[in-house]
């Protein structure tokens, strides 16, 4: 472990290293060349965000500030990216998508002391493969990505093979351009079979010819021994999340010491560098001639807070800080991808149980403070009665002992995100797109939108993707009922809005709240909003409204209303009651070969027995006689003898749900 240490490490890095220990080995390696990434994420069941028309947002552009096009990807493509790690490292390790491909990620292969004990056994190398062909973010310019990929073609056809990239390798850049990017791996490691062949290979970047020389898969494989390493994977690792709680990271300023995890020439190091100058997204460091080059490796301060990503070429050492690298996914909309952990417990319920965990207050952390005066207050911090402590001192280290764990340690609560973003409305959509995976958060920002102080922005939803993100809450959590109640509720006022109504039709609204009324057609609290929802696309001047009724209809739209009003339909849930009647209304007045139907289904049977349930409520009568009159319409001049009687003994249809 001691030679891993840079020959100027100190006793501030050896402290620093001892807060942020569980999060070492989420260093990796890649491939044999020196450079290194970060496990930022493992796979979780709620996935990566995907797309309401199957695709993956893909940051191009330069430098922080980006533009941003639509990736489509296939369903299977899809399912593929729900059982990937993500990855981060510098646009030096990975410039394009093109030098990704194909590369691998060696994680576990130089353990720190007590790893054997954590893990219960020495842990062996674990190597997967990258896959950037599922997601690749970066914030680099299109013309130094194609300038990279350029290169890489180059070298290709110079060695008619694969040859290792400028950016796995820490050579200088064709580009003083550097920013971070994002791709991610498989969580299996590689089998120890696979093999593949390379040598040495010339290539040229910027006018300079460099030698590479790239290992074979059989010397950088690991073959796993014993069963009990058979099937290790990559959630053995603790990953280190990008940080979310943005303010709570202490700022950078010159002379700070800071804390490198990379590798060097394919040896991992810990360095230990003072800052020399500080910018808006990075800083850099003093001066080191003895430094080697690489590139990848993450950074922390003395408070063991991760501060952001390494990067050093020749006697440049350069820090991109996470907290841009953050608020640039922010405003993309893509942090999501990286799934950064939220409790859905409140900040003070959070609090409690970190202090509960803790509840031993020894009595020397208050010998600094015995006084005259700290012994007029003083409470029973032990078990036994015999530990006591200013009640002042007590609340103080209440109040600070959730700021002092390091952020990377520190699972924020929904509450304290939904603070550090918010900042207008489209904060919120933005907030709905990147963390649509945390229901807690979800449930509080749709609480927000369809507040009345929003009411003007509420128009303009469409346009910025909000009414596709919502969709996306229903898709991705049709198990969570209280989310799924807030989802339909913002709908119903977001739809209100022609602009907005188009949208939800052209993303196939339709179809997701159909599904989601088929799957809680016992909740009248949902199907109250769903229903709502669509008696907006049905409407008069609503768009496609007759392919609308037509998709309705075939998704056995019609016999579920019926099914609504039988079960759920009177005084106790009126607003129901009366839009499962305008429904019906509007689908008769598209097409009146439905009339068949309901006259299978006894419609006039029941709405004569809901008449006379709701007959203190007028609105509801004229809601449900203007459906009955509809139905009764062609029959206007045929002798119809009907009586609640003769309504009580008919047979009724009763779909089974």
């Amino acid at each position: 472990m001691a030679s891993a240490y840079s020959s100027k490490f100190t006793a501030e890095g050896l402290e620093c290293v001892e807060k942020i220990s569980n999060y070492v080995h989420a260093v990796g390696r890649v491939n044999d060349t020196g450079g290194s990434c970060i496990l930022l994420s493992l796979p979780t069941a709620d996935m990566s965000r995907i797309t309401r028309d199957g695709g993956m947002q893909e940051v191009l552009g330069d430098s922080f500030r980006s533009s941003n096009r639509s990736i489509r990807l296939s369903p299977f493509e899809i399912e593929k990216i729900s059982s990937m790690a993500v990855l981060l490292t510098t646009s030096h390790v990975f410039p394009c998508r093109e030098s990704a491909t194909g590369s691998f990620v060696t994680f576990l292969e130089k353990t720190v002391a007590g790893a054997a004990a954590q893990f219960g056994r020495q842990p062996q190398p674990l190597t997967v493969r990258t896959r950037s062909d599922a997601v690749f973010i970066t914030s680099i310019s299109n013309e130094a990505q194609t300038s990279a990929a350029r290169q890489l073609q180059v070298g290709e056809s110079t060695e008619g093979g694969r040859s290792t990239t400028a950016a796995s390798s820490p050579q200088p850049s064709t580009t003083d351009e550097i920013g971070y990017s994002i791709t991610c791996c498989d969580v299996k490691p590689l089998k120890r079979n696979m093999r593949y062949t390379m040598g040495e290979s010339d290539v040229s970047f910027a006018g300079k010819s460099y030698s590479i020389r790239t290992a074979s898969a059989a010397e950088s494989f690991v073959s796993l021994k014993g069963k009990k390493n058979a099937n290790d994977d990559l959630f053995l690792v603790k990953p280190l999340p990008l940080p979310l709680l943005l303010s709570s990271i202490s700022p950078v300023h010159e002379g700070d010491i800071h804390l490198l995890i990379t590798f060097t020439d394919g040896v991992k190091q810990y360095i230990v560098k003072k800052v020399e100058h500080v910018e808006e997204d990075f800083c850099t460091y003093v001066e080191d001639k003895n430094s080697s080059p690489c590139s990848g490796g993450p950074v922390f301060n003395k408070k063991g807070d991760f501060v952001g990503i390494q990067h050093q070429t020749g006697k440049e050492s350069i820090c991109l800080f996470s907290k841009s690298i953050t608020k640039h996914l922010f405003a993309m909309g893509l942090l999501g991808v990286c799934r950064a952990p939220i409790s859905d417990l409140t900040f003070n319920v959070l609090n409690t149980h970190l202090a509960s965990t803790n509840n031993m207050v020894t009595t020397q952390a208050f010998k600094k403070q015995k006084n005259a005066d700290g012994l007029k207050r003083l409470i029973d911090v032990g078990r036994g009665g015999d530990q006591l402590a200013n009640f002042k001192d007590v609340e103080r280290l209440q109040r600070q002992r959730t700021k002092e764990i390091p952020v990377p340690q520190r699972e924020p609560s929904f509450e304290e995100v939904y603070d550090e973003f918010f900042y207008n409305f489209y904060s919120l959509l933005l907030m709905l797109r990147s963390f649509s995976y945390s229901s807690a958060l979800t449930k509080k920002i749709l609480q927000e939108i369809v507040k009345p102080e929003h009411l003007n922005e509420l128009k303009s939803v469409s346009a910025d993707g909000g009414v596709g993100f919502i969709l996306e809450v229903i898709d991705g959590h049709p198990q969570d009922e209280g989310l799924i109640v807030s989802a339909l509720t913002a709908l119903s006022r977001i739809c209100l809005y022609e602009s907005n109504l188009q949208t939800f039709i052209q993303v196939d609204g339709v179809p997701s709240v159909m599904e989601i009324l088929k799957e809680y057609i016992h909740e009248p609290r949902i199907l109250q909003w769903g229903i709502y929802c669509l008696v907006q696309v049905t409407k008069v001047d609503a768009p496609r409204r007759s392919k609308t009724v037509e998709y309705v209809a075939q998704m056995q739209g019609i016999e579920m209303a019926h099914y609504i009003l039988y079960n759920h339909g009177g005084l106790l849930q009126a607003h129901l009651t009366d839009w499962t009647a305008k429904l019906l209304y509007n689908i008769i007045e598209v097409n009146h070969r439905f009339v068949a139907i309901f006259l299978h289904e006894n419609l006039p049977s029941l709405l004569v027995t809901k008449l006379i349930e709701c007959k203190e409520e007028p609105s509801l009568v004229a809601s449900l006689l203007k459906l009955l009159s509809k139905l009764l319409l062609p029959y206007a001049h045929t002798k119809v003898k009907l009586t609640v009687k003769s309504c009580r003994r008919r047979k009724r249809v009763i779909p089974h749900w």
